[in-house]
């Protein structure tokens, strides 16, 4: 494949191979396979190698063409790459550098590309780099989907209208309008290669956050028979994962809600993970309090068979009158 300048600018296409670096004290040459070199103008740099005008050569320390988004190929998938100006350059010499654009999807595969046909018997797999059958996400038509080799993705989409001669996988969500925004960040899905696609599954995939607008997320609350969760359909902040830790490093952290706060959880700990003082329940207290102003208005036998009146009428009455005021009306705990 040939060299190509379009509007002066030198084009290739190429496979990507092992980095090789020669070692000063012999003059070795060694393969590696270094993504971040010491030097901070080569970061994430790799080598193409090229079939150009019939002859095939490497080019070395070929750079991201974009800084602040990075995808970087594995050795065996190929990238097309342009020569344009490096750091070195300025306003009275000109010092080329050639840059990379992101891998080509041959296989349309999420995990890997790979062709290997330019190296051909001299292709080296990269052995850090596992094989695993990950599925594409289903796109819906608008959507923007940022998907890692891993099963980790950003969604950026929509409430859809579901036709299954469109698409194969229905979404999880529904909403109110077609159109509405949602945002799913996910990582960790199932393995599944019976199909082309998969969805979100905001219960099953390893951890998510959904950033929602009117839609429903299908959504399962242990221990709450009134929470109807799934049926909520205005904007949401939804994390879901097998921990999760809040941390602030200087101020509060603030839960603010104009309805209520649930705490679902079969122990909760206040104050440190080593917490052991009870907090009362304030209904069996109410119980034991009433129990001993009774005992007090009713009177009680002293030792030796003597009668006695409680004194302190008033002081009881006060008591009494305060009872009412015990319990709380706005926070509540579930009894053991």
């Amino acid at each position: 494949m040939s060299e190509i300048a379009i509007n002066g600018v030198d084009w290739l296409y190429g496979e990507v191979v092992l980095n090789y670096t020669p070692l000063l004290e012999t003059g070795e040459i060694t393969n590696t396979y270094i993504r971040d070199k010491s030097d901070p103008n080569q970061l994430f740099a790799i080598d193409v190698l090229v079939d150009a005008d019939n002859t095939t050569k490497r080019i070395t320390n070929v750079k991201p063409a974009n800084n602040n988004i990075k995808q970087i190929p594995i050795i065996g998938e190929n990238v097309l790459i342009f020569r344009a100006d490096n750091h070195e350059s300025n306003e009275i010499k000109s010092r080329l550098q050639w840059y990379y654009l992101p891998p080509i999807g041959i296989q349309s595969n999420i995990n890997n590309n790979i062709l290997g046909s330019t190296s051909g018997e001299n292709f080296i797999k990269d052995k850090l780099i596992p094989d695993v059958s990950v599925p594409p996400l289903q796109p819906y038509r608008g959507d923007i989907l940022i998907e890692g080799r891993w099963g980790n993705s950003i969604r950026f989409g929509s409430t859809i209208e579901f036709n299954d001669t469109l698409y194969t996988t229905k979404p999880t969500w529904t909403g109110k309008t077609i159109g509405d925004p949602i945002i799913a960040l996910s990582n960790g899905r199932k393995r599944q290669v019976s199909r082309p696609f998969i969805i979100e599954e905001p219960d099953s995939d390893n951890s998510s956050l959904y950033l929602t607008s009117t839609q429903k997320i299908p959504i399962q609350i242990k221990g709450s028979k009134n929470l109807n969760e799934s049926n909520f359909s205005d904007s949401q902040l939804i994390g879901i994962a097998d921990r999760v830790i809040l941390k602030t490093k200087k101020d509060k952290l603030i839960a603010d809600s104009p309805d209520s706060i649930v705490l679902n959880s079969p122990e909760v700990k206040i104050g440190s993970d080593q917490a052991n003082i009870g907090i009362a329940n304030t209904d069996v207290l109410i119980e034991i309090i009433n129990h001993l102003i009774n005992a007090l208005i009713s009177g009680y036998t002293a030792p030796g068979g003597a009668p006695c009146v409680a004194n302190g009428g008033p002081e009881i009455i006060n008591a009494v009158q305060k009872l009412s005021k015990l319990k709380s009306r706005k926070y509540f705990i579930t009894k053991d």
